[in-house]
């Protein structure tokens, strides 16, 4: 049942927010003015009620109540303040709940745990970036396709687990040597982003030291970075069927400042076709480092480009996934099993791999 609200909520949540969106920002789409103050109000109502079903810490039900009680105080503002304070309201709200689960505790095989570390100053400066990313009008857009797209994934009940989804084909990891997973996973608990459907089962890769650091020196320079400018793989045979360059790179890494001016948050990425409904999207890449062009057919293993850190990345880093369709907007992630693998220096045929995991390619 809680499930079930979830969704709903979600649903709901997805689209007052394009309507307030569009509402604010095209005056020629404005559906009856006087119901943005009704639209923003079940928007919040929506958000905050999430965290009570979804089976969250106690901290993020503090915080849903503190935003009840603050949603009360600001009814008195006047409809254009209260609107910009949604917005904002949303935006935090987006960056605490629906990356993490603050309650998960992901059990790792490796001997200590990653520990990323989160301070005041780095978690003002992901949600101020990310705020600033909504004045620009490239990335507004593509907020707003983001919304739209996971408002009609979200009536689509289709690859919710493991076991709604049966793969074609085998894929390797599109990397080259010992790598570490960040983020992501086949599991609630160790997802990506588990409610977003279009990155459920998304990955990010990195690589790191003995002491699962993932740069040398101060880490401020992105040449610091242990897997920067490192070969980005086809995971399995396809067809190049999207190539997204030129998108500029991200100058401060570790700062968890989001680049807030680049025309795309996807950054440099690509999009491969292996088999019908089974697309791999591979993304953040270095600007003019892809090798492969629009239409090119490509063997596993062929480099396509060069791990980087454009658009919407913190620290250079891999983001990769596969999907159900070929456009970003619309496609599913799907979970998958990578073939030939080791994982924290086991052997597996094939394996659901986690965050936390040291893994290569087994060839």
């Amino acid at each position: 049942m809680k499930n079930k609200i979830s969704r709903l909520l979600v649903v709901v949540i997805n689209i007052m927010g394009l309507l307030i969106l569009l509402n604010m920002f095209l005056d020629s789409f404005a559906i009856l003015p006087s119901y943005n103050r009704f639209f923003a109000l079940v928007f919040v109502i929506c958000i905050f009620s999430l965290p009570w079903f979804q089976d969250m810490s106690f901290l993020d039900r503090l915080a849903s109540i503190s935003g009840f009680i603050l949603l009360f105080v600001f009814t008195s503002f006047d409809q254009a303040n209260y609107l910009i304070i949604v917005l904002l309201f949303y935006i935090l709200f987006k960056s605490f709940f629906f990356s993490k689960n603050s309650k998960e505790e992901v059990k790792d095989d490796s001997p200590t745990p990653i520990k990323k570390e989160l301070n005041v100053k780095n978690k003002f400066n992901e949600v101020s970036s990310l705020i600033l990313s909504f004045l620009n009008p490239f990335q507004l857009i593509q907020q707003i396709l983001f919304i739209f797209g996971e408002m009609i994934l979200s009536f689509k009940k289709d690859y919710l687990s493991v076991e709604d989804y049966e793969q074609k084909i085998d894929f390797e990891l599109p990397l080259q040597g010992e790598w570490f997973v960040a983020n992501g996973g086949s599991t609630k608990e160790t997802s990506h982003s588990w409610d977003l459907k279009t990155q459920r089962f998304a990955y990010d890769f990195i690589k790191v030291d003995n002491e699962k650091k993932s740069y040398s020196s101060t880490g401020e320079e992105l040449e610091d970075y242990y897997c920067y400018s490192e070969p980005v793989l086809s995971p399995a045979d396809g067809k190049v069927i999207k190539v997204n360059d030129g998108i500029r790179e991200h100058k401060s890494p570790g700062t968890m400042k989001m680049d807030f001016l680049a025309r795309d948050f996807r950054g440099n990425f690509v999009i491969i076709k292996h088999q019908d409904q089974e697309y791999s999207f591979l993304a953040h890449m270095i600007p003019g480092s892809i090798k492969v062009e629009e239409g090119e057919k490509i063997k596993k293993g062929k480099e396509i480009g060069k791990c980087g850190n454009s658009g919407h990345s913190t620290e250079p880093h891999l983001h990769f996934q596969v999907q159900n369709h070929p456009n970003f907007y619309l496609g599913t992630s799907l979970p998958i099993k990578f073939s030939n693998i080791q994982a924290n220096g086991k052997y597996y045929k094939d394996i659901y791999i986690k965050k936390g995991q040291r893994v290569k390619n087994d060839s």
